[in-house]
Parts: C-alpha cells; structure tokens; sequence
C-alpha cells in the first residue's frame, strides 16, 4: 500500500500546481488519484445524506410512536379506573342480591312455619268446636 503523509493528501484534496510542478514526474499521476478520492469523498457525502435523512425519518416516526404510546397509555389508565369503579359497583350489587335472597329465604321459612302453625291451631279450633257441639 502506497501511503501519503498528511499534507500530501491535503494537496491532492486541493491542488496547487505550482507546488505540484516541483514535485518529481513519478508523483503527477497521483493526480488521477486525486479524482478518484474526490469522487469517493462525494460519494461518502451522498451516503452519509441518506443515513441522516433514514435517522430524521426514525426519529419522526420514534416520536410519533412515543406519542402515541402516551395516548395509549393515559386512555389505559382511564379504562382501568373506569373498570374499578364499575367491578365496585357490581360487587355492591353481589352483596344486595345475596342480602336479598338469604332475607327472602327466611321470610318463605317464617312463612312455611306461621303456615303450618295457622294449619295445626285451625285444626285444634275445628276439633274444639266439635268437641263442644
């Protein structure tokens, strides 16, 4: 591999001819390399352009999903309260339905039993009756 010191690549990057004739005939055709790393400088230029506008593309597109996620998850947090509060509220439901039923569930039991007492005291009131005819 050929290497240049510094200031020669400088000089290739910007020639000064005159600095260029004082330099032995073997060193002109470094010229035509000179073209070519100018052409591979622009080259790189062009890629690196492209890179940074694919890197402003992402970051749009990282801000636009940034804030979409907080969207998203504030409207979460407003579901999961709203939830809450209705699971509370079927829960209240839960215990008044079953308060209910066992409060039902004694009064058919009070009345079964008042029932069969009114049964058995009509009896005793129909066999008194008769008794006493």
């Amino acid at each position: 591999a050929f290497a240049l010191p510094l200031f020669a690549l400088y000089i290739f990057i910007q020639p000064d001819y005159r600095i260029l004739k004082k330099w032995p005939k073997r060193v002109l055709p470094c010229q035509g390399y000179n073209n070519e790393l100018v052409k591979c400088l622009k080259d790189l230029r062009a890629r690196r352009e492209d890179v940074t506008k694919h890197i402003q593309e992402e970051e749009e597109m990282k801000a636009k999903i940034q804030n979409d996620l907080r969207v998203l998850t504030e409207r979460l947090a407003r579901v999961n309260e709203s939830l809450a509060r209705k699971i509370a509220s079927r829960n209240e439901y839960d215990r008044a339905i079953q308060e209910t039923e066992v409060a039902y569930a004694k009064i058919l039991d009070s009345s079964q039993t008042l029932l069969h007492v009114l049964k058995r005291e009509s009896v005793n009131l129909t066999k008194k009756k008769q008794s006493a005819d």
